[in-house]
This record gives structure tokens, C-alpha cells and sequence, in this order.
């Protein structure tokens, strides 16, 4: 690779945001921003461990419910706040995740969906991707653009497709992915102080939904959480892909959440923005640290949102 690819320009780009002083810079700059970071998974716990380490020494970490708190002008947040969370529920946040966040005094939420635990059901693009692993083809669509032509159908075709998938894989024999967590690792989960949020019933793209379903998608993972016990002081929701829409929010303002999440990869300015529509930044846990302090302090997001357009 040469050094005039676009792909040596961005990791050079990352590496400097990432530096110790520029970094210092970028957090300067966007003090009194909050931070909240959007993980997914945890396949790295050293990785992870070795981000923890830094969050914790540089940052304030918070939790949903802090957060909410300082919404309501009953708390007031440290200029250097950082809230992180998980989308989608999985197993390994909270078998290698949870032990080091503990480890590191770091709070956590996690946002779930409720038919995938403990029902064996997958993620419904972790289903589609193993089957096009396989040879499963959908209408001759190829397979790098496979889930992105999913996302963009309506929710009725999406699911049908994902039947398709599963339908294949069955004739297969091929078992399912340790991917969501299960009920008694919610329990653990929350037993230890972590948060638990909304992030719909099963995770369709709820901007390919009609009203109807946007609300059963909502609503029914409301009740599954509040049965459980998840609700102890705030309602929080996470919406699938950070695809906002209006029904979906009036959804959430109807049945009382505090505070819902998206996925735009942006710092939020906490004291000025819509409690249902709160800014988060994208990282992966295996990121290396240059990469997460160019992410966390808000460098990453300010120059790639300028240079994307954003």
C-alpha cells in the first residue's frame, strides 16, 4: 500500500486526531459536551480493557440515569462526562464485558431485544450473513449489498427474506450463533448495577415500518422490560440502526421514556437537544486507543462529519 491511498490518509488522519495533545485540544474544545459512546459487542477483552483503562483515568463515566437527572436540572454533570452503552444485547458484553467494567468502576446500559433471549433466535442479519456464507442467494442481489438492500425494503419483505435465510440454514444444519445474551445473564447484568434499555421487540428498521408496528415494536418491549424489572428509576431506548422517526418518538413520548439514543456519530449538546433524540459516538471495542481518544474527544466526529457532508 502506498502512502498516497485513501486508506493510509485516514489512519494517519485518526492517528493524529488520536494524539495525547490533539486530543487534549478536541476536549477542550467541546467541554460541556456529553459523550456517549455505542458499542456493540465485546471480541477483544483485552482491547476492551485496555479502552476502559483510559476512559476511566480521563473521563467521568456516567449512566443513563445521571444523565437523565441532569435533563431534569437535578444533577449536574462533570464537563468531562462520558456515557457508554451497548446496542443489541449480546452475550459476550456481558461474559467478558461486565468483569471489566466492574473492574474499571465504568457504568454501563445495555439496550435489548426481547425475542432474542433465551428462544434461539439470532440477530436477523447475523442469519442472513451466515446463509449468504453458505451459497443462500436473495433475488440475485449481491451479496456485499445484500443487507443493505434489506434494510431498505419494507419491514414484510425484510422478514420474508430473513425466513428465506433461516429456512436455508435449517436444511443445513447449522446451529445457532452464541450471539444474544439469555435471561440469566440479564439478571447478572443488571444485578450489578448496569442498566437495561429499549431497543425494540426484534430490531427491524422501524423507518420500513407502519405506525402499527412501530408501536407493537415499542410498546411490547416496554412491557417485557418493565416485568422484568429494568425500569428502576428511568426508561431508556435505543433505536435500531439510530433510525429516527416521528411515530416511533411520539411512541416513546406517549408511554413516559426519559431519554431515547441515536446512531449519528456525533457528540450532544445535552443542555440544548431533544431528550428523545440524544446524540451518540460509534466505536468498536477492539478499536485501538489513538482511534478511541480521536472518537471520545470529539475530533473524529467533528472532521469526518465536515468532510462526509454531515
Amino acid at each position: 500500500m502506498t502512502t498516497g491511498s485513501p486508506g493510509w490518509a485516514k489512519r494517519s488522519v485518526i492517528g493524529l486526531l488520536g494524539s495525547r495533545p490533539v486530543s487534549r485540544i478536541s476536549r477542550r474544545v467541546s467541554r460541556g459536551a456529553l459523550r456517549v459512546l455505542a458499542y456493540h459487542g465485546v471480541p477483544d477483552p483485552k482491547a476492551f480493557d485496555q479502552q476502559l483503562q483510559v476512559l476511566s483515568s480521563e473521563y467521568t463515566p456516567v449512566n443513563g440515569a445521571a444523565v437523565v437527572s441532569h435533563l431534569r436540572g437535578e444533577l449536574e454533570l462533570p464537563t468531562d462526562s462520558i456515557w457508554v452503552t451497548f446496542d443489541d444485547g449480546l452475550a459476550d458484553v456481558v461474559e467478558f464485558g461486565l468483569p471489566l467494567l466492574l473492574k474499571h468502576g465504568v457504568p454501563a446500559s445495555m439496550f435489548v431485544c426481547p425475542a432474542l433471549v433465551d428462544n434461539g433466535q439470532d440477530h436477523w442479519w447475523d442469519v442472513v450473513s451466515r446463509a449468504s456464507d453458505l451459497g443462500w442467494v436473495l433475488s440475485n442481489i449481491d451479496r456485499v449489498d445484500l443487507l443493505h438492500h434489506l434494510k431498505s425494503l419494507p419491514d414484510p419483505n425484510r422478514r420474508m427474506a430473513v425466513a428465506e435465510a433461516e429456512t436455508f440454514l435449517t436444511r443445513h444444519s447449522v446451529l445457532r450463533s452464541p450471539g444474544p445474551a439469555n435471561l440469566d445473564q440479564l439478571r447478572h447484568w443488571h444485578s450489578n448495577g448496569m442498566e437495561i434499555g429499549n431497543h425494540t421487540w426484534d430490531h427491524p428498521c422501524l423507518d420500513r415500518c407502519d405506525r402499527a408496528e412501530q408501536r407493537r415494536q415499542i410498546k411490547e418491549t416496554d412491557d417485557w422490560l418493565q416485568a422484568f424489572g429494568a425500569f428502576d428509576t428511568t426508561r431508556l431506548f435505543a433505536y435500531p440502526n439510530g433510525d429516527w422517526t416521528e411515530i416511533s418518538e411520539g411512541t416513546l413520548r406517549d408511554l413516559g421514556y426519559d431519554l431515547a439514543l441515536l446512531f449519528d456519530h456525533r457528540l450532544s449538546a445535552i443542555d440544548d437537544c431533544d431528550h428523545l433524540r440524544v446524540s451518540r459516538l460509534r466505536i468498536d471495542s477492539d478499536a485501538n486507543i489513538s482511534r478511541l481518544r480521536a472518537v471520545a474527544s470529539g475530533g473524529h466526529p467533528t472532521v469526518f462529519g465536515i468532510a462526509s457532508g454531515l
